[in-house]
């Protein structure tokens, strides 16, 4: 067993995100990568999520394109990446508990979530579905991409409930904590 691979003992182990699914990630340097890397992990096994997000944060180099992808399955997340890592060099897990945490946006002080707009919920439905978890209003705003909707609650706990309530629905495809509420 090569020692670089990960679930060796002496390698660092993949964290569970903030509700328990284990991310990851993959700097987007080609459109065409894209089916190609969706097709290489449909293979191995469906992922909760996979979506490509704007890196705002400068957490990679800033104002570029990564790919997160999402599964339950620690064994799953770890036979994906020492399967693909060669295949796709930059591809990382979280090791750290980067993904482990929703942080108040430093502007506003919300816990904010973002998902893409296809379904054409609109201002109306996206509230009434996530004032559910809500004591007081969240604030619906749109994101900078077409279709980007942000969804921004005032307690944390209410803004991870309803990504863990939502994470699958295909109401609101692409639920994610935005980029403003990650560390």
């Amino acid at each position: 067993v090569p020692i670089d691979v990960i679930g060796s003992p002496d390698v660092p182990q993949l964290t569970p995100d903030l509700i328990g699914l284990y991310t990851l990630t993959l700097p987007l340097a080609h459109s065409t990568e894209l089916s190609s890397f969706k097709e290489d992990i449909a293979w191995f096994d469906t992922p909760v999520s996979l979506f490509c997000m704007e890196d705002t944060n400068g957490v990679n180099g800033g104002g570029f394109a990564m790919l997160e992808v999402k599964l339950r399955d620690v064994d799953m997340a770890v036979a994906v990446l020492n399967g693909l890592k060669h295949k796709y060099p930059g591809l990382e897990g979280d090791m750290t508990g980067v993904h482990s945490d929703i942080l108040p946006d430093k502007e506003t002080g919300l816990f904010t979530l973002c998902f893409a707009d296809i379904k054409r919920k609109r201002y109306k439905a996206t509230l009434e579905k996530f004032k559910l978890y809500s004591k007081q209003l969240p604030l619906i705003s749109r994101g900078l991409g077409a279709d980007q909707v942000l969804v921004a609650f005032h307690v944390k706990e209410e803004a991870v409930m309803a990504l863990r309530d939502n994470l699958e629905n295909e109401e609101f495809p692409k639920l994610h904590v935005a980029s403003v509420s990650r560390s």
